[in-house]
């Protein structure tokens, strides 16, 4: 794989909203003013918004968007407002403020965008229509949540919905609101995850009185079943991530990596380097390296090609937000100052042509 390595890390102030392309998105209260600002990952900064601090409820990052050149965030009237250039473009006021995170908006186009169960005009804040249900409206009224909902790149939207904490719906919807698809699994309601990852849609749940504790099913973007997978291994982290062939899968559990053969289900174990309890997140990277991020503070690259050889042991300055891969190929750390709690460190990894770094020491740039 080469010599990996950290760049000098970048301090920035500010509070870490999200990303948008390459750049973070961050916030930053000063003199009366609410200063909304996009940053690269070498540290130059630009502003994108500047309102009246007293216009934002203290937990407004509950609800907020950065894309196509716009922002969005909640106000202290429970109001929606989406903004582009200091200009407010519209507000939405039927927002619902007591869904809390994960929360999603996505905007297919600059005319449009979507929120919580409904589709907006972004230039006149008009609902265009609320999302679908795959139930009926009497099932909605006593039991109907919407856990999540993903855009997708055929274009279509899947929502997840759960009936009755017993059954739940996966539904793709295309962009004027009509329901293409559903299907309809049995859950146990604490634990169960639906995601969206590479190519594929999975579901992932532990399942009853059998010695694989848990099962994942796969389709694709049509909804069309791939294949059900039994992985033996207990104390399961309710993730699925692919390679970039889209040829296996991975699921971390017990204090080992499954990898799973796609087409016919073929399993191989790895143990990992660390107790499994204080890894905080993990995932795979586009290169295919393996991730784990420790207690917040220590980074993991494992190469699954070399027996996951350790290859990039690295502390972190602060505490971990969010591992960003960047589209030049090398991958961004976004951490949260442990000292100054509303400053924000980017620290780029760099991926090298040279010699392979000893797990046992520091990669060259650590801190």
């Amino acid at each position: 794989m080469g010599d990996i390595f950290a760049d000098k890390p970048v301090s920035i102030n500010g509070i870490f909203l999200g990303m948008d392309s390459d750049h973070v998105i961050l916030y930053q209260a000063r003199g009366g003013r609410a200063f909304f600002k996009s940053a690269s990952y070498t540290g130059e900064i630009q502003e994108i918004l500047s309102v009246p601090s007293d216009l934002l409820p203290s937990f407004f990052w509950t609800k907020n968007y950065a894309g196509n050149g716009m922002i969005g965030f909640l106000t202290k009237e429970d109001e929606f407002v989406l903004y582009e250039q200091n200009h407010r473009l519209a507000k939405f006021p039927d927002i619902r403020r007591n869904v809390m995170p994960p929360w999603f908006a996505y905007m297919p186009d600059r005319n449009t965008i979507f929120m919580e169960w409904a589709c907006y005009e972004t230039r006149s804040g008009r609902k265009k229509w609320d999302f679908p249900l795959p139930v009926a409206e009497r099932a909605y009224k006593k039991f109907l949540a919407c856990e999540t909902w993903r855009e997708l790149p055929n274009g279509l939207i899947m929502t997840q919905i759960n009936v009755d904490q017993e059954n739940i719906y996966i539904s793709l919807m295309d962009q004027s609101g009509n329901i293409r698809r559903s299907v309809s699994l049995p859950i146990f309601y604490a634990y169960h995850n639906v995601g969206v990852a590479q190519n594929y849609i999975y579901f992932i749940q532990p399942i009853e009185n059998t010695r694989f504790p848990a099962e994942v099913i796969l389709f694709d973007f049509n909804l069309n079943e791939i294949g059900r997978y039994d992985v033996d291994s207990n104390r399961i982290n309710y993730e699925v991530w692919f390679d970039s062939h889209n040829k296996h899968f991975y699921v971390l559990g017990n204090g080992i990596v499954t990898r799973v053969n796609i087409m016919d289900g073929q399993k191989r174990i790895d143990p990992i380097p660390f107790d499994k309890i204080e890894i905080s997140s993990w995932g795979v990277l586009p290169n295919d390296m393996l991730y784990f991020v420790k207690k917040e503070r220590e980074l993991f690259f494992l190469d699954p090609q070399e027996n996951m050889e350790c290859v990039l042991r690295h502390k972190i300055k602060g505490y971990c937000l969010k591992l960003v891969p960047l589209k030049n190929g090398n991958v961004l750390l976004v951490s949260l100052n442990n000292r100054k709690k509303e400053q924000v460190i980017l620290q780029v990894i760099c991926f090298d042509k040279q010699a392979p770094v000893n797990c046992a020491h520091e990669a060259k740039g650590a801190v």
